[in-house]
């Protein structure tokens, strides 16, 4: 993956108003994080119909939860929604991947999703409250810090040399 062909260029290239590429980096990040892996660019699609946003720019954020990346951010899901609701947090990493073997080892999609409702509510729902949490602060964040330097650029752009 190259970083700054997915990342920088879509960002710095956007003729886009400011809210529309912050609300394309908000949702990339919304359902990047808060969203399982496989749902995402379905969810984005969509959420699309609905919505106006930069797709580019949302579709390159939804990647900070990748195949590397989902084993550690789930298990960390898992223990801010165990942390919130109460229960067991002292679930070691290697348990979690066992309980979330079911979803980990599918071949495809639909044999992912039907993992993820093998693993059981008491996993499943404090790792919903998790990802939602996760999804909506780098969501916000994305937000606020992609207006305000897509807002700054701009300035900086019409200004006269």
């Amino acid at each position: 993956m190259n970083f700054r062909r997915r990342f920088i260029e879509p960002f710095l290239l956007s003729e886009h108003p400011p809210w529309f590429d912050a609300r394309g980096v908000a949702l990339g990040l919304l359902v990047g994080f808060g969203f399982p892996l496989g749902l995402q660019w379905i969810s984005l699609g969509l959420i699309r119909l609905g919505i106006r946003f930069n797709v580019i720019l949302a579709l390159a954020f939804t990647w900070v939860n990748n195949p590397l990346t989902v084993a550690p951010m789930y298990c960390g899901y898992y223990t801010i929604g165990a942390s919130i609701i109460g229960g067991s947090s002292r679930v070691s990493s290697e348990t979690f991947l066992q309980l979330m073997s079911p979803m980990f080892n599918a071949d495809g999609f639909l044999e992912s999703f039907y993992g993820l409702g093998q693993i059981g509510s008491d996993i499943l729902i404090r790792w919903s409250i998790g990802a939602a949490i996760t999804g909506l602060f780098f969501g916000v964040s994305g937000y606020i810090f992609t207006y305000f330097v897509q807002t700054h650029r701009q300035k900086k752009r019409c200004q006269p040399d």
